[in-house]
Parts: C-alpha cells; structure tokens; sequence
C-alpha cells in the first residue's frame, strides 16, 4: 500500500514534470500486449492523452502509444464494477483510443466545419459502447499500450 501510494505520487511528480515514469510492477500483461495498470487518472482532451502515451517511460520502454479502439474492446468485461478487465484500474467511464473517424467511419457524421480526422473514438467501459468526441473537451482517461 505504502509503495502504490509513493509511485502514484512519483508519477504525478513526473508527469508534471514533462517525463512520466511508473514502476514496473504497474504494467500488466493481457492477450500478449502489455497495459499500464491504471489510467492517466481522470478525463483530459484528447491531445492531451496522446502526449501522455507518448512521453511515457514504464517498465524500461518508452515505446507507449494510446491504443487502438479495437484493443480495448478486447478489455470490456461486464462482470466487473467499473466494466473494464481486472486487473487495470479507470477512474471514470471513459476511455481514448487512437482510431479517428477517418481510420474507422462513424455512421451520420456531419459536424460543420470539422473533418472527421478531427475526432477520435473512445470506449465507455461502463456500458460497453463505443463513443467519439473531438480536442475539445475532457471526454476520456489515458491507458497506455504497447505490443
């Protein structure tokens, strides 16, 4: 208890810092991808998410990436409180994923003005839907991913 609560503090620490690093014992493996074990913390903008990923250093790598919608599909699972596969940890509904609008078509898109390169999908564990959203609010959490 006393060495989770000193990593989340090292990680905000860092993370304010421009240079995230998170112990190793906070990477979880499921179907042959590794996963951060928990999220950023709570929803931040899209960009923000990506910048997360990417800045990453965990377990010795720092090839962190926002993973695709269809990767976390694959972590849905109904039976458990915050719908998402144990032992990962969210802290609210939602979470980005790195496939836009333009990768993977949403039906009736038609916002003015806006290309649906501009949108990304995310993935509400607690339902179990999938979502877009734009830059443009904190509309997710940030989960981490590598192959």
């Amino acid at each position: 208890m006393v060495l989770h609560i000193f990593s989340l503090i090292f990680f905000i620490l860092a993370s304010l810092a421009g240079n995230a690093t998170i112990f190793s014992e906070d990477v979880v493996t499921l179907d042959g991808r590794q996963w951060t074990a928990a999220t950023n913390g709570e929803p931040i903008k899209l960009s923000e998410a990506n910048e997360f990923c990417n800045r990453l250093e965990l377990g010795g790598h720092s090839d962190w990436q926002m993973p695709k919608l269809d990767h976390l599909k694959l972590l849905y699972d109904p039976e458990q409180p915050t719908g998402i596969r144990s032992p990962i940890k969210i802290a609210s509904c939602c979470v980005w994923s790195s496939t836009s609008l333009a990768d993977l078509a949403a039906e009736g898109f038609d916002v003015p003005g806006y290309s649906p390169a501009a949108y990304n999908w995310g993935f509400m564990f607690d339902g179990g839907l999938d979502y877009y959203a734009g830059d443009f609010y904190d509309d997710g959490e940030a989960l981490c991913t590598r192959q």
